[in-house]
């Protein structure tokens, strides 16, 4: 019997916690996805200046949207391991 329990647990690191593993993992995943796809659009519309085909440009605009939606969740995810490092205690 502990008499000195004052009814808390002590709490885990953050950077311990699963949360963090998911949140870092998942930051490399999305910053990789983004800047390839980037590359993938830059790629496709150095194609279209040489050829003027309408596909490559609409493999661009379809390759910079996956992109930014790739790059637009690394942000949502780079904010809540702000936030859970800022109210780790």
């Amino acid at each position: 019997i502990d008499l000195e329990f004052l009814g808390k647990k002590p709490q885990e690191s953050f950077f311990k916690t699963n949360m963090f593993k998911i949140l870092l993992g998942t930051a490399v995943a999305l910053g990789t996805t983004a800047a390839y796809y980037k590359m993938k659009a830059n790629k496709s519309f150095d194609q279209y200046n040489q050829s003027g085909d309408n596909t490559l440009l609409d493999r661009t605009n379809r390759y910079d949207l996956y992109s930014g939606i790739a790059f637009g969740a690394l942000q949502v995810n780079f904010g809540a391991l702000i936030y859970f490092f800022l109210v780790d205690e």
